[in-house]
């Protein structure tokens, strides 16, 4: 999590490069994704269109798979942005139905909470973790996802977000509706993404 909106992405050796926006995008170099639901002992994120400022994400690099033409790993990654506010400290979050992808700019401890392993497959739980500056990780909404061990990480390319419409007794045009389709009464007063009239809304 950084304090300001991403304009430009350099990587030691490599110059100016650039993240996957979609499943279909080609010649980019990483990948940046950005929560957007869960379930039982799984969270799931999608292609992020933008980096914005004070919003948790999850990054994956390239190692030596592609040639060191391409290589990311062990370089300087440095992330610009221009006539932003800094906060010296601040947290930022989104949330699921069972867990809260929590984001900081300054290094802190936790208890509790879910941290992405050395090998970047699960969020595991730890009771107690120091955490980095810039970093994100995981909080349990309720005491039942806290017992879960690990969470797993799924990708699970949302689609047809277009074809989301008011239904039932809702017909405002401006309704708000959770991942999952459920219907929200009014403007969502919690931090997570949303649909409204056919777009993705990001509370922050």
């Amino acid at each position: 999590m950084l304090p300001f909106d991403v304009q430009a992405i350099s990587c030691d050796g490599l110059g100016s490069v650039d993240w996957f926006h979609s499943n279909s995008d080609t010649g980019k170099n990483f990948w940046l994704k950005t929560f957007v639901s869960d379930g039982s002992g799984m969270v799931n994120f999608d292609f992020a269109t933008e980096m914005a400022a004070y919003t948790p994400y999850i990054i994956a690099v390239p190692g030596n798979t592609w040639g060191d033409s391409w290589r990311m790993t062990g370089r300087a990654v440095t992330f610009s942005g221009a006539n932003a506010t800094i906060l010296p400290t601040a947290e930022g979050s989104m949330s699921g139905n069972n867990y809260q992808f929590c984001g900081t700019t300054a290094a802190s401890s936790a208890s509790n909470i879910y941290a992405l392993n050395d090998a970047g497959s699960n969020f595991v739980k730890q009771t107690s973790a120091s955490i980095a500056s810039f970093r994100a990780w995981f909080e349990a909404i309720s005491i039942t996802s806290l017992s879960l061990p690990s969470l797993g990480i799924g990708s699970p390319e949302v689609t047809g977000i277009t074809d989301v419409l008011p239904t039932g007794s809702i017909s405002s045009a401006n309704c708000y509706y959770t991942l999952d389709g459920r219907p929200l009464q009014g403007k969502p007063v919690t931090k997570g993404i949303y649909i409204c009239q056919g777009k993705k809304i990001i509370i922050k």
